[in-house]
């Protein structure tokens, strides 16, 4: 073998994995209860940004949400499941499912459905008097998403499952508007891999009131918080 080529395989520099961009959708939502996000979003993983507060949902386990602070270095996992209802104090659960005439949000072609579900909010909760609720969704037909992904973040949006990246939805009962968003803006864009991996430096804590302030607080003060919410 020539001694230049054997120079050559000895001083390239090593590929690293961390510089390689993963292509996806930058993507600003408004939502009734995150605010105004901007959600960086791949095929098999997103990050949202809500401003103080972010959300992971890593491949690992699609089931789970990572909460995590930039500014307090501190972030907790909690599974999606119970996190809704704890923190919206509601229960929501999807009857049929009518598809309409599809429509265009942000220029990208939506399938637009009706669901007729049920909600239990929490003052309902002792006598389980569950109320009818009508969940009015689009999902954008371009951006494909692993099905656990997908479902993931239907889960947070609170639409029925197995219909793709929401992009809008609008949840009503008997009791008014429950939750509304809409996606303003859609773009192609890449990202690099740190953005949906929690930082070494990041401090785990046990619940939101903790990676809000820092981890500061004493356990017997944010359990006397977390009950009197």
């Amino acid at each position: 073998m020539p001694a230049a080529f054997l120079c050559f395989l000895v001083i390239r520099p090593p590929v690293r994995a961390e510089n390689k961009l993963e292509p996806g959708w930058l993507i600003d939502m408004a939502d009734s209860r995150y605010g105004r996000c901007t959600i960086h979003l791949t095929s098999t993983r997103v990050e949202i940004d809500g401003g103080f507060m972010a959300y992971l949902i890593q491949p690992a386990d699609y089931k789970e949400l990572i909460i995590l602070s930039r500014e307090s270095k501190t972030y907790m996992r909690k599974k999606i499941a119970t996190w809704l209802p704890e923190n919206y104090n509601q229960k929501m659960r999807y009857g049929n499912v009518a598809k309409r005439q599809g429509v265009t949000i942000a220029g990208e072609p939506c399938g637009s459905f009706l669901c007729e579900g049920e909600i239990l909010p929490s003052w309902a909760n002792k006598k389980q008097r569950w109320l009818p609720c009508r969940v009015n969704f689009s999902t954008a037909s371009r951006i494909k998403l692993n099905d656990g992904l997908a479902n993931a973040l239907s889960a947070l949006s609170e639409v029925p499952p197995g219909y793709g990246f929401p992009m809008a939805a609008t949840s009503q009962c008997s009791l008014g508007n429950v939750h509304m968003q809409r996606v303003k803006s859609v773009k192609r864009e890449a990202f690099a891999d740190n953005l949906f991996q929690i930082p070494k430096d990041y401090k785990r804590v046990e619940n939101e009131l903790e990676v809000m302030l820092g981890g500061k607080l004493k356990k017997q003060n944010v359990d006397e918080m977390m009950m009197s919410r």
